[in-house]
């Protein structure tokens, strides 16, 4: 049940869509991860090669994959475009992350 690099792979194209994306509004964003928009685009700036035992690492994966299949965004198209898993294998995804580094 380890993450491995498809994962990882899925986790990167997430970070991306999460940060550049429309999916949580810039006015809202630190609200709902507790992190900036900037502090998301460190982390994907050196993605993979992240310490995903360091707690901020892990909340900023879990609050990602959470809020893009949570948050009301209403944009599942554009998130299908940017991701090449279905959104159902994110819930997955984040069971095992959660499991790991939660």
């Amino acid at each position: 049940m380890a993450i491995d690099s498809r994962d990882l792979q899925v986790v990167g194209e997430c970070l991306f869509a999460f940060v550049d994306g429309p999916f949580v509004p810039d006015w809202e964003f630190q609200t709902l991860t507790g992190f900036e928009r900037s502090d998301y685009r460190q982390l994907l700036a050196k993605w993979p090669d992240a310490d995903f035992a360091n707690r901020d690492v892990s909340n900023m994966v879990m609050n990602c994959l959470g809020n893009l299949l949570g948050y009301p965004h209403g944009e599942d198209g554009m998130l299908d475009k940017l991701i090449s898993v279905p959104k159902i294998d994110l819930v997955t995804l984040l069971e095992r992350w959660r499991q790991l580094y939660g």
